[in-house]
C-alpha cells in the first residue's frame, strides 16, 4: 500500500507562526509512540533500530556543506513496530525571506500537485509541500495525521492537509489528539462542507474549477450531492441578483442589482 500525506504551506505564514506550531508538536512525540530509525552502534557493531522520535540537531547535506537542521523525524512507532517512509518535521521549513502576506490559500498546493494544472501557473508560486512520502497505512499514519490536523488548526487556510486520507481518518485523528487539548480543536476544513466551501469561493479559479476543486477535494461519499445542493444555492442567487459573483463584474451595467 502506498498510502500517504501531504502538507501544503503557504508563504503567508510567518516564522514566528510556524516556529509556534511546530513547537506544539513536540509536545505529541512524548504522548504518541512515534519513533525513528536510526543506526545505532551496539556493542561495536552499527545496527538499525527504532528509538523513540525526538527533535535532534543533524547534518543536512542537501543545503550544503556542514549545514545542520533541527527537526524531528518518525519511521513508524514502537508499539506495533512497523515502518515506513521517513517523515520529517523541521524547526526551520518557514524562512523569513519568503514571508507574503498575500500568498493565498495554501489548498493552491494541493491542487497543483493532484490535479491537471503546472506548478509553473503563478497563482501557484507561492505555496510549497512537504511529507509525501508513504505512510502505507501502518499506524503512525493516524499519529501523523492527527499532528497534521493540529497544524491546520492553529494556522488556518496557510496549511491544507492531502494525500490518502478519509474523512473517517481526520475524525478519529482529531478525537486522538483531543484528548490532549485543553480546548478541542475542529477537523479539517475538508471534513465541513459549509467550511470547505467558503474556503474555495476565495480562490482565483472560475466558478467551473472552483466546482471541480470542491468535488475532488472535500472529503466525504456525499461530496457530490452537497456540490449540486451549492449550485442550487447559486443558482437561486444568480437568479435574483444580475452581479452574484466576482466574475459578474465584468459586465456590469448601471442599475444592476449586486449580491451582498
Amino acid at each position: 500500500m502506498g498510502e500517504y500525506i501531504s502538507l501544503a504551506v503557504s508563504n503567508s505564514v510567518s516564522k514566528a507562526e510556524w516556529v509556534q506550531a511546530y513547537e506544539e508538536t513536540l509536545r505529541f512525540l512524548k504522548i504518541f509512540p512515534l519513533a525513528e530509525r536510526r543506526k545505532v552502534n551496539v556493542k561495536g557493531i552499527d545496527t538499525i533500530c527504532l528509538i523513540p522520535t525526538a527533535e535532534k540537531e543533524e547534518l543536512a547535506w542537501w543545503l550544503g556543506k556542514n549545514a545542520k537542521r533541527i527537526g524531528w523525524t518518525a519511521s513508524g512507532d514502537y508499539e506495533t513496530m512497523q515502518t515506513a517512509d521517513d517523515i520529517s518535521l523541521f524547526r526551520d521549513f518557514v524562512q523569513g525571506d519568503l514571508f507574503d502576506q498575500e500568498a493565498g490559500d495554501a489548498m493552491l498546493g494541493a491542487i497543483a500537485d493532484c490535479m491537471d494544472y503546472s506548478w509553473e501557473d503563478p497563482r501557484f508560486q507561492k505555496v510549497r509541500t512537504t511529507w509525501g512520502r508513504t505512510t502505507s497505512g501502518k499506524p503512525y499514519h493516524i499519529y501523523l495525521l492527527a499532528i497534521a490536523c493540529l497544524l491546520e488548526a492553529r494556522l488556518g487556510d496557510k496549511i491544507f492537509i492531502y494525500g490518502d486520507i478519509t474523512r473517517s481518518q481526520c475524525l478519529q485523528a482529531t478525537e486522538l489528539i483531543n484528548q490532549y487539548l485543553d480546548e478541542p480543536i475542529q477537523p479539517p476544513s475538508r471534513c465541513v462542507p459549509d467550511r470547505f466551501y467558503e474556503r474555495v469561493e476565495r480562490l482565483p479559479f472560475s466558478t467551473e474549477e472552483k466546482q471541480k476543486i470542491y468535488a475532488s477535494l472535500l472529503l466525504g461519499e456525499n461530496a457530490d450531492e452537497l456540490l449540486i445542493q451549492r449550485l442550487y444555492e447559486r443558482g437561486k442567487v444568480d437568479k435574483e441578483y444580475d452581479i452574484s459573483d466576482y466574475e459578474d463584474l465584468l459586465r456590469y451595467k448601471p442599475g444592476d442589482t449586486i449580491h451582498p
